[in-house]
């Protein structure tokens, strides 16, 4: 079974379901087993592991692995998970094949990842990664994540500032069928100049102009609480 294309760092999925003779779901007689296999030769180090029982269903079992370099994954290989389970005193083998996106390595996207743990750094590419202290800042962070934000403080002048603009989901619309809304979020300044701080949004309920729309008409959100904050950011819940 082909399971798909997935980049560097996924969380690969895939499962097995024991049938007896007569087609019909069975617990296997031990635990089902897998190994890993690149271009049809052998991992090394070698990737094995035990299968794990799904929600107590007859015969039914899931594993996954992290496709990590570390791991030895590579980006423009094909990688086969050899299954082997033993039903009813008879050996059974089956095989789920991925592979990992040839780009993955270089592709740059609007996401960033983890580079260095201890270091605390993230970046989109080799020449952009940044530090702790460029995240909790106004600076080379949030001009390659920012977005541009009108913030209409009650009682206070309308002003433009950067944010970091996170799509947290969707929701159903009530009253509007299967229509969705996106659920926003935005990381600002904790400050009243470049930003909007949570004493000010503490003094009055704040609107703001973002990119959400519903249907042609764009929609006034309305800033409705803190999600978290430290000295330097604030984030605040849209909807």
């Amino acid at each position: 079974m082909y399971l798909g294309d997935y980049e560097i760092g996924s969380a690969v999925l895939f499962n097995f379901q024991a049938l007896d003779g007569n087609g019909q779901a069975v617990d296997a007689d031990a635990t089902p087993t897998y190994e890993v296999y690149v271009n049809n030769a052998p991992m090394s180090p070698a990737i094995t592991g035990e299968m794990a029982k799904i929600d107590g269903q007859t015969g039914f079992y899931g594993g996954d692995i992290a496709a990590t370099a570390a791991a030895g994954f590579e980006a423009g290989n094909t990688y086969t998970i050899r299954i082997a389970a033993t039903i009813d005193g008879a050996d059974t083998l089956t095989t789920d094949t991925f592979q990992i996106s040839a780009n993955s390595a270089t592709t740059t996207t609007a996401a960033f990842e983890e580079t260095d743990a201890e270091a605390n750094q993230v970046s989109v590419d080799a020449a952009n990664i940044f530090d702790a202290a460029a995240i909790n800042t106004s600076g080379a962070f949030k001009s390659m994540f920012g977005r541009s934000i009108i913030v209409l403080p009650d009682g206070v002048s309308e002003r433009a500032i950067v944010g970091i603009v996170d799509y947290a989901g969707v929701s159903a619309v009530p009253g509007m069928g299967e229509a969705k809304s996106y659920e926003l979020a935005i990381t600002v300044d904790n400050n009243a100049v470049t930003g909007l701080s949570a004493d000010e949004f503490d003094s009055g309920v704040a609107k703001c102009k973002l990119p959400k729309r519903q249907g042609a008409t764009a929609t006034l959100a309305r800033i409705v609480k803190i999600i978290n904050q430290d000295a330097g950011m604030v984030k605040y819940e849209v909807r």
